[in-house]
């Protein structure tokens, strides 16, 4: 019986040994520290990607974000925005851009609507200054 349990608790070492290697080898989020510092900023490609995930990207184009991103997923995700039925920013009455329209790499991420509507902005975005869209420009 004890060379039983011994077995058993060597696998289960083995099994635990493993687990901690497998979980150290993974993409973990940025540091609460980077964060705090400022490394990023609240909102950026880079503070709510893990770390690693985008080294080495160099083209932020749609097709990158998409292969990751579903856009009917970000679609649903984003219907009646704000608790406003029917206004969806990843459902646009523009043509859709690119992502980094908005979505910053690094700094601050702004919320292109807000050219036009008055949409709540998500923790650590900017506003776009009103009436600076190119739509505006061509009436000016």
């Amino acid at each position: 019986m004890n060379r039983r349990k011994a077995q058993l608790l060597s696998i289960a070492l083995a099994i635990g040994v493993l687990a901690l290697t497998l979980a150290a080898c993974g993409a973990s989020p940025a540091s609460s520290d980077q964060k705090a510092s400022g490394s990023y900023a609240t909102g950026s490609l880079m503070q709510v990607h893990e770390n690693g995930q985008l080294d080495g990207v160099e083209d932020y184009s749609n097709k990158l974000c998409l292969s990751c991103h579903p856009r009917s997923a970000i679609v649903e995700a984003n219907a009646d925005y704000g608790g406003r039925e029917g206004f969806n920013p990843h459902s646009s009455h523009n043509a859709a851009g690119d992502c980094i329209s908005c979505h910053s790499v690094e700094g601050e991420s702004v919320l292109t609507c807000n050219e036009c509507h008055d949409a709540p902005l998500p923790d650590g975005w900017v506003s776009a200054e009103r009436g600076s869209g190119p739509l505006h420009k061509l009436f000016s």
